[in-house]
């Protein structure tokens, strides 16, 4: 299980702590969370998922950002778009999916990243980031008695669900 992941935490970078509306971390997470599952993780957990505008509580002023930013004054809260590229996994991979091969081939694709799941209703799943400044255009074999190709647009982080039934 990965465990403890965040975003804004190198005290070194520029960018520490919580930056709404900030994409690439979103790409990040979805980079993160596709390596851990292709490599036999069986879940991700965030450190924090909830934090307030200076990226608090944190018990070692590690101040970071999170999926949810809530106001100082606790009137308002903020989805940032880590919190969407969650929701790619948390919403279609559901218990008891099984992670299954698949591979991109080599030339096809520098900067995208991809994992595929089997549900238990017999769905396909594939979650696919591109973290390319242009669209790409991916092909999908052995997907059930047809292939298909699908286009990507650029810093695209994308969740494809097939029927196998």
């Amino acid at each position: 299980m990965s465990t403890e992941a965040c975003e804004g935490w190198i005290r070194t970078d520029p960018d520490v702590g919580v930056k709404l509306g900030n994409w690439t971390r979103a790409e990040t997470y979805a980079n993160d969370i596709i390596e851990g599952l292709n490599h036999w993780s069986t879940g991700w957990v965030d450190w924090n998922m909830v934090l307030d505008t200076k990226g608090s509580p944190n018990w070692a002023l590690n101040y970071v950002d999170a999926p949810i930013i809530v106001s100082d004054d606790g009137t308002e809260y903020y989805k940032q778009p880590m919190f969407y590229s969650l929701a790619h996994f948390s919403k279609f991979l559901k218990p008891g999916s099984q992670r299954i091969h698949h591979r991109i081939d080599k030339g096809q694709m520098d900067g995208v990243k991809m994992t595929a799941f089997v549900t238990p209703t017999n769905d396909l799943v594939s979650i696919v980031v591109n973290t390319n400044p242009d669209s790409v255009q991916i092909t999908f074999n052995g997907a059930g008695p047809n292939k298909f190709t699908l286009e990507f647009g650029p810093s695209s982080i994308q969740t494809i669900t097939k029927s196998l039934n």
